[in-house]
């Protein structure tokens, strides 16, 4: 199968030829329909996230990635083979694959918070990810159905799509008399504002110094945008 892969830290992606990936257990192989390219996958395509201040997480040296890598954190597709375990899933199913997988034995894994697992597994990021024609899913617990999303807007709710929904969770009200700002609107906050219409009657304004962004804020169903 062929897969777009990192071959040296900030080189370009080459296409690759690589084996396909045999479902066993529970595991779960899908074809990718769909993939969402996350500010992340920059940061990973250079080998290093910047922190500030001179620090920085070295990839290779300090997470053990190693090349070549293939890149993919918001993957949809279409299961095409499944392990002998597997009883969730079925073939034809379209799915989001939950990116966030942890080791699954550490008490942050058994308390159903893999996001806060010390040694992940997340697809994209640690394990070969979406950007190749199929991604071989560890678990079909990972994949979610996007029934009515079309899969190029379902392919970013696993990513941006949970930080914005995060993010308005912790709003203490948003009823029809109050006001959510919206401080940027790249994907994550473009994500918030799709949400914030569709779950509150909140008078939603954005805020960037874009004035691009801003016009496609309002073509999103912004209310109001100002230059912040």
């Amino acid at each position: 199968m062929k897969a777009y892969q990192i071959t040296s830290w900030g080189g370009p992606l080459e296409e690759n030829e690589v084996a396909m990936p045999e479902p066993k257990g529970h595991e779960v192989l899908v074809k990718i329909t769909a993939c969402g390219i996350c500010h992340s996958d920059i940061h990973i395509w250079d080998g290093y996230f910047d922190l500030g201040g001179g620090n920085k997480i070295d990839l290779p040296n300090q997470r053990g990635l190693k090349l070549p890598f293939t890149l993919g954190h918001e993957p949809v597709g279409e299961v095409v083979a499944i392990g002998d375990q597997v009883q969730q899933a079925n073939i034809g199913q379209h799915a989001v694959v939950y990116p966030w997988i942890g080791c699954g034995s550490c008490h942050h894994c058994t308390d159903g918070e893999e996001l806060l697992c010390a040694a992940p597994r997340t697809v994209g990021t640690r394990i070969p990810g979406g950007y190749a024609e199929y991604l071989l899913v560890p678990h079909e617990k990972y994949l979610v159905s996007h029934d009515g999303v079309p899969k190029e807007v379902a392919a970013t709710a696993a990513c941006s799509g949970i930080t914005a929904y995060s993010a308005l969770k912790k709003l203490r009200e948003y009823g029809s008399d109050a006001t959510i700002l919206l401080i940027g609107a790249g994907g994550v906050g473009l994500s918030g504002v799709g949400m914030a219409k569709a779950v509150t009657g909140a008078h939603i304004v954005v805020a960037d110094m874009d004035p691009a962004k801003r016009a496609i804020a309002l073509e999103h169903g912004a209310d109001e945008v100002i230059d912040n």
